[in-house]
C-alpha cells in the first residue's frame, strides 16, 4: 500500500460515533465497525471509548499495511456506527428504568442498566426489534455516506462487530438472507414479529467478523442449529480472547470433531509457543493481527 502524510479529518454528521475517514485516497475495502454493549462515545472507561478504541484498530492495520503491503494499491477506510445513546434515548427505555432503579449500590445499578440492560433489550421482542432496526438504518447510512464520498467504489464491504453488535449484525445478515431465499419478500407470512416492517441492508458485506461475540453459546442457549440460521454468502469470522469470558466457538456447531481441534492462532509466526515465551511486544502483536485482517478482508470468500 502507499501511505501519505495524513489531513485532519473532517466530522462526521452520520451514525459515526468519530470519522476514520480519509478522503485523499480512493478506498478499496470499506470496513463498518459495530460496538457492543455499553456507552460507546463517552465514558470514563480507562481503556477508553468505544471511538477511541476504533481510532487504534485503525492505526493498528495502517501499520500493519505500512511494513506487510507496501507493495499494493489497496486501502482499508473505516467507519464505525454507534447506537447506544439512541437505544436508551427511547421513551421505553432509560425514563422507565431510572424510575423503576434503586439509589443503593449505584455503580452496580449503572452497570445493570447501561451494559446488562442492553443485552435484554436485545432478546426482548419490542425492543430486540428496534435495535435491528436502528441497526440496519445505522449501517445503510454509513455505506450511503461513503458511497457519496467514494463513488467509483468497486471494492469489498465487511463489518466488524464486537460482543452484542456481533449477535445483532449475524442476525440481520441471517434476515437479509431469508428475504433473498423468500424472493425478497420482506414482511411475508415466514417474518416473526420481531422482523416485520424492518428495512433491507442498502448492501450484501463480503465478511462479517465477530470480536469477543458469545455467538456460539447464544446459538445453544436459542435452541438454535446453526444450518438453520444462515448467513447466505457473506464470509465469516469469529474472532475471540481464549480468556475472553464471553467469547465462544462457532465451528462445534457445525461439526463435533471440531470441539478436538484447537483453534487458529492469529499470528504472524508459525510457532505461537515461541512467541508467547518471548512475550513479544503489543506493538508487535496488533501488526500481526492487522496483517491476518488485511489478507482477510482482501481474498476471496470461500
Amino acid at each position: 500500500m502507499r501511505f501519505t502524510q495524513r489531513s485532519v479529518l473532517p466530522r462526521s454528521t452520520a451514525a459515526s460515533g468519530a470519522t476514520l475517514v480519509d478522503q485523499s485516497r480512493e478506498a478499496t475495502h470499506l470496513v463498518i465497525l459495530v460496538p457492543g454493549t455499553g456507552p460507546h462515545a463517552h465514558d470514563d472507561r480507562p481503556k477508553g471509548t468505544f471511538t477511541k478504541k476504533a481510532k487504534r484498530f485503525r492505526e493498528m492495520m495502517e501499520d500493519a499495511c505500512r511494513r506487510e503491503f507496501a507493495d499494493t494499491d489497496a486501502w482499508v477506510e473505516l467507519v464505525p456506527i454507534v447506537f447506544h445513546a439512541d437505544l436508551h434515548a427511547l421513551d421505553s427505555t432509560k425514563r422507565r428504568m431510572d424510575m423503576v432503579t434503586l439509589p443503593s449500590i449505584p455503580w452496580i445499578r449503572t452497570m445493570d442498566n447501561e451494559v446488562i440492560g442492553d443485552i435484554l433489550y436485545y432478546f426482548a421482542t419490542y425492543h430486540g426489534h428496534r435495535m435491528l432496526d436502528m441497526i440496519i438504518n445505522k449501517l445503510n447510512q454509513a455505506y450511503n455516506d461513503f458511497i457519496a464520498r467514494n463513488p467509483h467504489f468497486s471494492g469489498t464491504v465487511s463489518i466488524v462487530a464486537h460482543s452484542l453488535g456481533g449477535l445483532i449484525c449475524y442476525e440481520i445478515l441471517y434476515l437479509m438472507n431469508m428475504r433473498r431465499q423468500q424472493m425478497g419478500n420482506a414482511g411475508g407470512d415466514w417474518e416473526s414479529e420481531r422482523y416485520q416492517g424492518l428495512p433491507n441492508l442498502d448492501f450484501a458485506p463480503n465478511r462479517l467478523f465477530t470480536m469477543g461475540s458469545p455467538h456460539g453459546g447464544t446459538l445453544v442457549f436459542r435452541n438454535l442449529e446453526l444450518h438453520d440460521y444462515l448467513i447466505g454468502g457473506a464470509g465469516f469470522h469469529n474472532i475471540f480472547h481464549p480468556y475472553d469470558p464471553f467469547g465462544y466457538r462457532t465451528e462445534p456447531l457445525i461439526n463435533d470433531d471440531y470441539a478436538n481441534i484447537p483453534a487458529v492462532p492469529i499470528t504472524g509466526s508459525s510457532d505461537l509457543a515461541r512467541d508467547l515465551q518471548k512475550r513479544r511486544s503489543l506493538s508487535g502483536s496488533m501488526v500481526d493481527m492487522g496483517k491476518t485482517f488485511v489478507e482477510a478482508i482482501s481474498a476471496p470468500v470461500a
